[in-house]
């Protein structure tokens, strides 16, 4: 049988999923709902909308790790052994920089914005994340 090839591990003995020999994914949480509530700034204790902005944080981080090209691991664990030479922990300029693009994602679901004159915000996620790019040789 043939297995994907993903970031994360093939752990044979899950017993979490429908079927053993689950592939799962590492969890790559660096926020807390709270936190996404605030950001997108929603009433910090209603979780009616805690599903999509996990959502748009998971694909803030991937969004993350292809513009970085580097692997982010929690701020608060050291990293695995196995962990590849551009693993990145998530500091907090990018954990802001996750922040920031779920709260703008937030505001503009859409893929076109109609009838505003909108512009990057100076310094704001690439200012961010830029010096934690990975150059390879």
């Amino acid at each position: 049988r043939q297995r994907q090839k993903r970031r994360g591990r093939w752990d044979p003995d899950s017993g979490g999923g429908p079927r053993k020999g689950v592939f799962f994914w590492m969890e790559k949480v660096f926020w807390t709902p709270r936190q996404l509530r605030i950001q997108a700034r929603l009433e910090p204790d209603d979780d009616s909308l805690d599903d999509q902005l996990s959502l748009y944080a998971r694909a803030a981080v991937r969004s993350v790790e292809h513009g970085t090209k580097r692997v982010l691991y929690p701020p608060d664990q050291p990293l695995p052994d196995d962990a590849p030479a551009n693993a990145l922990q998530a500091n907090e300029d990018i954990q802001l920089a996750i922040l920031m693009m779920v709260a703008h994602w937030f505001d503009n679901p859409g893929a076109v914005n109609i009838g505003n004159i909108t512009s990057e915000i100076p310094l704001g996620y690439r200012h961010l994340t830029d010096p934690h790019r990975w150059y390879s040789v």
